[in-house]
């Protein structure tokens, strides 16, 4: 597993920051061996991040959004990269 670079956190962070109430908002993910990152956000916030977010996301990773499912109360948006 690895980090994502700073600059592009920041660049997601600013995509998925206004769908959270906290001030302090950081962005939660994980990148697995094969290449997937999974987004966590969580279900609190009231909705889910709207496609075109989803999509800037991709953009941003140059990846590809494989869709979303609900663990623990909160979503987790995957994209493989």
């Amino acid at each position: 597993m690895t980090d994502l670079d700073k600059d592009t956190e920041a660049k997601i962070l600013e995509v998925v920051k206004p769908y959270h109430k906290e001030e302090d908002y950081q962005l939660n993910y994980l990148i697995t061996d094969d290449n997937i990152i999974n987004i966590f956000s969580s279900i609190n916030i009231g909705n889910a991040i709207k496609t075109e977010d989803l999509n800037k996301i991709a953009e941003i990773l140059n990846a590809e959004f494989i869709g979303f499912k609900i663990v623990n109360q909160e979503y987790r948006f995957a994209f493989q990269l």
